[in-house]
C-alpha cells in the first residue's frame, strides 16, 4: 500500500497543483479544501494517513489552528505534518520550526526540495507504524501468560481473546469487524454483546497505554491499531 497523505488546502489551483505533485511520486492523496473536510476524513479513515500537508492562509481555521486541533486529538496528534506557504516570512519559519516542531515549505522552492521534505517526513511516519507492529508482534510472540516489559513497571497478563484480537489487528491496516474476530475466535454460533465487546476493548486499551497505542472502533468498519 502507497503511504498516504492529507492535502489541505482552500486555493483549488494549489490544490490540484501538489496533488498532481505527490501523486506522481507515487503517494495517494486526499484532498481537503478546509478543515471541516479534512476532519471528516480523518475519522472515518485516519488510521492509513501517513502525512498531513497543509497550507498556512486559510480563510476559516489557518494552518496553524488546523495543526493545533489535529494535534490535541488522542488519535491523530502523532501524524507527521507539513506546513506550506507563499510568504517570505521569517517569522512564519520561526513558529513552524521552532514553535510547533513541524517542516515548513514554501511555494517558492523546487518540487525537487519539497518533495524531499515530504519524503523525511513519510520516512518518520513508516518508522512509527514499524514500531507499533513490531512492539505488538514482541508481546504476541513472546507471551505465554505475562511479559514484563522494559517500558513496563509490571506485568502484562492478556487472556486468550486479548492476544487474539492485537495479533489479529496488528497484522491488518484495514479495520477488522467485530463479528470477525468474535467468530473467527469462537466460532460461528458464538454471541458477544456490544457492551461485553466493548468492555474487552476498554480493558484491552489500558494494557497497551504504556506503549503509545490504542484500539479504535470506527463505526460500521470495526478495530484498528492506532497512535494514541
Amino acid at each position: 500500500m502507497s503511504d498516504q497523505v492529507l492535502l489541505i488546502d482552500d486555493d483549488p489551483e494549489f490544490l490540484e497543483l501538489y496533488q498532481e505533485l505527490l501523486i506522481s511520486e507515487g503517494l495517494e492523496v486526499f484532498a481537503a479544501s478546509n478543515f471541516e473536510q479534512a476532519e471528516t476524513y480523518l475519522k472515518e479513515n485516519g488510521h492509513l494517513v501517513d502525512l498531513i500537508f497543509c497550507d498556512i492562509y486559510m480563510p476559516k481555521e489557518d494552518g496553524f489552528e488546523v495543526l493545533k486541533r489535529i494535534s490535541m486529538d488522542p488519535f491523530f496528534g502523532k501524524i507527521p505534518f507539513i506546513l506550506k506557504t507563499s510568504s517570505p516570512d521569517q517569522g512564519l519559519f520561526e513558529k513552524a520550526l521552532v514553535e510547533n516542531q513541524v517542516e515548513l515549505v514554501n511555494t517558492l522552492m523546487s518540487n525537487a526540495e519539497i518533495i524531499q521534505r515530504v519524503k523525511k517526513e513519510l520516512f518518520s511516519s513508516r518508522l512509527l507504524k514499524f514500531s507499533i507492529h513490531n512492539q505488538i508482534a514482541m508481546i504476541i510472540d513472546d507471551i505465554s501468560s505475562a511479559l514484563v516489559y522494559p517500558k513496563h513497571s509490571g506485568d502484562l497478563e492478556f487472556n486468550e481473546f486479548e492476544k487474539f484480537i492485537l495479533k489479529t489487528i496488528a497484522q491488518n491496516t484495514e479495520p477488522v469487524a467485530k463479528e470477525v474476530l468474535i467468530h473467527s475466535f469462537y466460532g460461528e454460533n458464538y454471541i458477544v454483546t456490544d457492551n461485553n465487546f466493548n468492555t474487552i476493548l476498554s480493558n484491552l486499551r489500558k494494557k497497551i497505554t504504556f506503549l503509545d497505542l490504542t484500539v479504535k472502533t470506527l463505526r460500521g468498519q470495526g478495530v484498528v491499531l492506532c497512535r494514541s
